[in-house]
């Protein structure tokens, strides 16, 4: 087993990029999910207990009782770039499948139940669970159960797998219902909300339209610009050789490398302001199986969304290390892209375990340690540091409604998420003014969702921006002008 220094110098990218380690174990162990708050803090699903079954089957294992899974909030408390402190937020339930940071808490995903955990003192421990949903379906295969919780930019928090969007307002939980599995581990969205998503086997589909609108009519089967496929093949191209895969078939003879995706997880639009400007909007997604990190270059046309590998065969990033699971990956305050590695030697489920993986295992002794490793990096581009804005207290509204405009997409997305739990109305009039007035399309086009989130949409503002020069406004527009119909 590679040390975390010898892990971290073995990774293989463009030579305009770096990598750096921003936690490892024990301070982060088991990692399958990793999101950024509006304070900087890095919160972290932890699952100690996947794949617990394969200890049975498996010779050199002791009976031991299953870990728990948590969810542990990691802070850079001197802005070195690592973290340096940890804080178990949750802990002690099964089947962690999502988060979604909330004004005093989180949204949390814990199988079979949906739980709103509040931290009502501000340690960074929950300290009240507040029942959302219960009776979630917990399949046999944990990969199909329902997962991602996702604000989106539309105000409303959606999921894969879930049949339902939900969006609180003073306490009051509204659940509406939606179409769209939106893939398997992982949602992410572009600069103008339309939701990207991966399938093990199918590495990048995503939504063209927004999904809840097909659920209006139960009659109606069409929904097209639903589950997209945007790129045109699914080969995949690492660096060396990636034996520990579940079926020999996967894997091309001539190499042994994998010869197309298996094992996606978390796509992410990049949307950082870290790296140069030809990398906005391309995805990054990592193939655990592979050990690597799949640049993709989308292009729009007339409404059309398709995806090409940004190399030709190779990848973005490679590792030899047979433990790198690069398990999720996800914008940063600081505008570099963040990739959390689960550490593991067995990362395929245990109820698909084949012979041929078993002897891959047995032979290099990947099941050993079991669990307990964790890993999370930062890619950063070589042409400038990563910086991050001064941090702002919640209550500075003014500052946040500035932050609307920011060239990170990480900071539009909180700050429109910080205004609307706020419920505050006076700072409408200044958010009034960005969405009218703001030379950024992506500044107006959030200012205009907060509104909404607001509840402060009104006739001459719906009719302003329908006249914008952009189309991506005025489509808002035409949504946001909805509940002014009424009943006609």
């Amino acid at each position: 087993m590679l040390s975390v220094e010898e892990s971290l110098a073995s990774f293989e990218l463009p030579p305009d990029f770096r990598i750096e380690l921003v936690a490892a174990e024990p301070l982060v162990q088991d990692p399958v999910a990793i999101f950024f708050d509006d304070a900087g803090r890095l919160w972290v699903i932890e699952w100690p207990g996947y794949n617990w079954p394969l200890r049975t089957v498996l010779p050199g294992f002791e009976p031991k009782d299953l870990p728990k899974a948590r969810v542990a909030i990691l802070e850079d408390t001197d802005r070195d770039g690592k973290m340096d402190r940890r804080t178990v937020f949750l802990e002690s339930y099964d089947w962690p499948r999502g988060l979604q940071i909330m004004h005093d808490g989180a949204l949390v995903l814990k199988m079979p139940y949906l739980v709103f955990a509040h931290d009502l003192d501000g340690d960074g421990r929950a300290d009240r669970e507040e029942m959302i949903e219960s009776g979630l379906e917990v399949p046999l295969n944990p990969h199909g159960a329902p997962s991602n919780l996702f604000r989106a930019m539309d105000n409303w928090i959606y999921g894969s797998r879930y049949p339902k969007r939900l969006r609180e307002s003073g306490g009051v939980w509204r659940h509406q219902p939606t179409v769209s599995p939106r893939g398997q581990w992982g949602l992410s969205h572009d600069n103008y909300g339309r939701m990207v998503y991966a399938w093990n086997t199918d590495h990048m589909r995503g939504d063209l339209v927004p999904p809840h609108y097909f659920a209006r009519n139960p009659n109606s089967a069409a929904v097209a610009g639903i589950d997209v496929r945007f790129p045109a093949d699914q080969i995949t191209w690492p660096h060396a050789g990636t034996p520990g895969t579940n079926r020999r078939a996967h894997l091309r003879e001539e190499d042994g490398t994998l010869q197309s995706f298996t094992s996606n997880t978390a796509p992410a639009v990049y949307r950082g302001d870290q790296f140069p400007a030809e990398y906005l909007g391309n995805v990054f997604l990592g193939e655990v199986a592979g050990r690597f990190l799949r640049r993709s270059i989308r292009t729009e046309k007339d409404g059309e969304i398709t995806a090409r590998n940004a190399y030709e065969r190779r990848e973005f990033m490679f590792s030899p290390d047979e433990r790198f699971r690069p398990v999720y990956t996800t914008n940063g305050p600081d505008g570099t892209l963040y990739v959390a590695d689960m550490h593991r030697g067995i990362i395929e489920g245990d109820i698909f375990m084949t012979s041929f993986l078993r002897g891959q295992v047995m032979n290099r002794k990947l099941q050993e340690p079991f669990n307990g490793l964790g890993r999370v990096y930062r890619i950063v581009h070589r042409a400038r540091p990563p910086q991050s804005p001064p941090r702002l207290a919640r209550t500075d509204l003014p500052a946040w409604v500035e932050r609307l405009a920011h060239a990170n997409g990480f900071w539009r997305d909180a700050a429109q998420r910080v205004l609307v739990e706020s419920g505050n109305k006076l700072v409408v009039p200044a958010v009034r003014k960005i969405a009218q007035h703001h030379a950024s399309e992506l500044a107006r086009l959030h200012a205009l969702w907060t509104l909404e989130g607001l509840g402060a949409v009104e006739p001459a503002l719906v009719a302003h921006a329908l006249a914008d020069r952009s189309p991506k406004i005025r489509v808002a527009a035409l949504r946001l002008s909805e509940p002014l119909l009424g009943d006609r």
